[in-house]
């Protein structure tokens, strides 16, 4: 098993990381640092262990810089922005999807064949499990092995999320705890996003695709708005779908109100700018507040504690 790691600026240049078939050790896991200083100024830690392989990479690239990484292997991807941003294509096609911190990405794909884009600065956590690893404990309605690429989800990582990579990323217990430790975050992450997916399976009968894809476009421009958001009459006109449909279906297919869910990801972006070291005010303005009162007490509803209190980590 190998991933080719490729660069614009390298003249056709590949470096291979090779890997046993399945990620299988004789050991609890195997650890492996690596540098590519032709390749955006990359360090990348590695572990990994049977079917389980983790990788962070800190990018600290000269100039703009776009890297390729390609496997004719199946993995199941779950990968989290730690600081910075990329932008990351599925395919050389597709349109950029441009991932900044605290965002958490998950999809699958038959071979891999992105290209990432690093403009300044970027440190990624990226999970990849084998076919064998995944096959185990997915549902069968779930056919994995028909799609060459899937994307499943796109979304602020929450407290919880961030707690467990938090977690993973610990290197201060024996090997044995370790790995029996990234084993159990691993599920966790897993099953919140079997979750996720469930709701959407369940309500697949209910919402013609036509209109999951225009909830989807709704959700989007919620994210991409949390200063100045939309009213539901003109998110409706935006997306083509009447008051009605926007309301049920957007709380059946994401398990939020629209306001609900434009509250929810605002604390969460609050959450992660307090932590590092924004006043209330500023903060309170970048999630869209027009009164710093309103957002400690959407805050504190929210996280139990006043946003003052907050301590960057």
């Amino acid at each position: 098993m190998e991933f080719q790691l490729s660069s614009a600026q390298s003249d056709g240049e590949v470096f291979l990381l090779d890997y046993p078939d399945d990620f299988i050790t004789d050991k609890h896991f195997t650890e492996r640092d690596s540098t590519f200083g032709h390749y955006a100024n990359l360090q990348l830690k590695e572990l990994w262990f049977d079917g389980v392989a983790l990788f962070l990479g800190d990018f600290k690239p000269d100039t703009p810089h776009t890297m390729n990484l390609s496997s004719d292997n199946f993995f199941w991807v779950m990968s989290f922005v730690l600081d910075g941003s990329l932008t990351f294509y599925p395919d050389p096609d597709s349109e950029g999807r441009t991932l900044k911190k605290g965002v958490y990405q998950t999809f699958y794909c038959a071979t891999t064949n992105v290209n990432m884009r690093i403009e300044e600065y970027a440190k990624i956590f990226t999970i990849c499990l084998t076919y064998n690893f995944v096959k185990k404990i997915l549902p069968e309605h779930l056919a994995i092995e028909d799609q060459p690429y899937t994307l499943l989800s796109t979304d602020l990582g929450d407290n919880r999320t961030k707690t467990i990579i938090q977690d993973m990323l610990r290197g201060d217990r024996p090997a044995h705890i370790r790995r029996m430790a990234i084993e159990a975050r691993i599920l966790d992450l897993l099953s919140m996003q079997m979750e996720r997916m469930e709701k959407i399976h369940a309500n697949e009968e209910i919402l013609k695709n036509k209109d999951i894809g225009r909830l989807n476009e709704a959700k989007y421009i919620v994210e991409q708005n949390l200063r100045n958001p939309y009213s539901l009459v003109e998110l409706a006109r935006k997306t083509g779908l009447n008051d009605f449909k926007l309301k049920k279906g957007f709380k059946k297919l994401f398990g939020y109100t629209v306001f609900g869910y434009l509250t929810e990801i605002r604390m969460n972006k609050a959450y992660l700018l307090l932590q590092e070291g924004k006043t209330v005010s500023q903060v309170a303005e970048a999630v869209g507040y027009k009164n710093s009162q309103h957002f400690t007490v959407a805050f504190k509803k929210k996280f139990k504690v006043l946003p003052s209190k907050m301590k960057p980590d």
